[in-house]
C-alpha cells in the first residue's frame, strides 16, 4: 500500500510546486482586425517555460463584432512578450500562445564616487550638512536627506 501511495504523493507534490510558480500579467491593448478596433484586456498566466492558455483570460469590446487575431504580440510593463492567437467574441478566448522573456542588457558604467551633499531642507545631525551619500555625475546633484 505504501509503495503505491508514495509515487502518487510525489506526483501531487511536483504538480502543486509547478502551479505555485506562476505569474500573472494584466495588459490592456487595442487590437485592430480588418477595419474594427477592439479594446481588449488580458490576464496572462504563465510560468518560466510556457503560457497557460487555459487559465489566461481575455475580454474585448465591442461585443457585437467577431474576429480572429493570429500572432498577436502583447508586451507587459515588465517587458515579458506574449505571442497569442485570439478568438474575439466567438466567445473571446486565447487559443494558442507562447511567452518570451526580455534579454537582460548589462552595460559597464564606471562607478561614480560617493560625495556628501549639503542639505537643502533641515540640517543633519551635525547641523551643517546631511549624512547621506549620493552617487551623482556632477557636483550639481541635489541630494536631500530624508
Amino acid at each position: 500500500m505504501r509503495a503505491v501511495l508514495f509515487p502518487i504523493f510525489i506526483i501531487v507534490l511536483l504538480i502543486s510546486l509547478s502551479l505555485s510558480q506562476r505569474a500573472v500579467e494584466k495588459i490592456s491593448q487595442t487590437v485592430r482586425v480588418g477595419r474594427t478596433n477592439f479594446r481588449c484586456s488580458f490576464s496572462m498566466v504563465y510560468s518560466r517555460t510556457a503560457l497557460d492558455v487555459n487559465k489566461s483570460k481575455a475580454s474585448c469590446s465591442p461585443k457585437t463584432r467577431k474576429a480572429t487575431a493570429n500572432n498577436l504580440k502583447l508586451i507587459s510593463n515588465s517587458g515579458v512578450e506574449f505571442t497569442i492567437n485570439l478568438n474575439i467574441n466567438k466567445p473571446t478566448r486565447i487559443t494558442k500562445g507562447k511567452v518570451e522573456f526580455p534579454e537582460i542588457i548589462t552595460t559597464s558604467t564606471p562607478s561614480l564616487p560617493q560625495t556628501t551633499h549639503w542639505s537643502e531642507s533641515a540640517a543633519g545631525p551635525n547641523r551643517t550638512r546631511c549624512d547621506c551619500k549620493c552617487q551623482c555625475p556632477t557636483t550639481q546633484c541635489r541630494c536631500d536627506c530624508v
